[in-house]
């Protein structure tokens, strides 16, 4: 379940961090949640992920499948 509230950060470096553990661990939830609620994604590929839960959908279906 994706929390309604955004991450925060004390260093600049944090949230870089932060985005990479979760796509290295595959974890959806985890990267949504350094997204506001009303974020827009695009991804390498141009693909575009609306709103926090759209990020979170996207990036749970390429790590069920195409980034195996």
């Amino acid at each position: 379940a994706t929390s309604s509230v955004m991450a925060t950060f004390a260093r600049p470096r944090d949230p870089v961090d932060a985005f990479a553990r979760a796509l290295n661990a595959n974890d959806a939830d985890d990267l949504g949640e350094l997204f506001t609620d009303d974020a827009e994604f695009v991804n390498i590929m141009g693909m575009c992920m609306r709103r926090r839960q759209g990020i979170v959908d996207g990036h749970g279906w390429a790590f069920a499948g195409p980034l195996l």
